[in-house]
């Protein structure tokens, strides 16, 4: 079955609620002739300590509660056909081992960053969030 891919796909984790315009996404991993796109948002993270930086022993710097930012991988991605001969057959393969094999083998791996609603739900808060957006876009 996999041999008779012809066009590229959708892989999304199923603990995910989104409205990413899955169109544009498609549209975008073709023009760029993508071996695989990952759907990518900005996470800004805040440390809720002091930071230090050092040389040995010495302190030379603090930084009080730093704030990072990331684009972190939001569990939706695009294959195409091509990126499903780098999963081993009956063996647990992971996304993130995929993707460093696909780079490693130098195929188009590529990223799509969107600001649409996105919500993983790993928690019961974030299960309760979810459930209270839903409504509000049913109303």
């Amino acid at each position: 079955m996999i041999e008779n891919l012809k066009e590229p796909f959708l892989v999304m984790n199923g603990d995910i609620i989104t409205k990413l315009n899955f169109l544009d996404l498609f549209n975008y991993h073709k023009k760029n002739n993508a071996s695989m796109t990952i759907a990518v948002k900005k996470y800004t993270n805040q440390l809720p300590f002091g930071a230090i930086s050092f040389n040995k022993n010495n302190v030379i710097d603090i930084e009080e509660k730093p704030v990072t930012n990331h684009l972190i991988s939001t569990g939706i991605y695009i294959l195409s056909p091509i990126a499903v001969r780098f999963i081993p057959v009956n063996t647990f393969f992971t996304i993130p081992a995929l993707i460093k094999a696909l780079i490693k083998a130098k195929l188009n791996v590529i990223k799509y960053e969107f600001d649409e609603y996105w919500l993983a739900i790993e928690q019961l808060e974030q299960l309760e969030e979810a459930s209270n957006n839903i409504k509000n876009w049913i109303d």
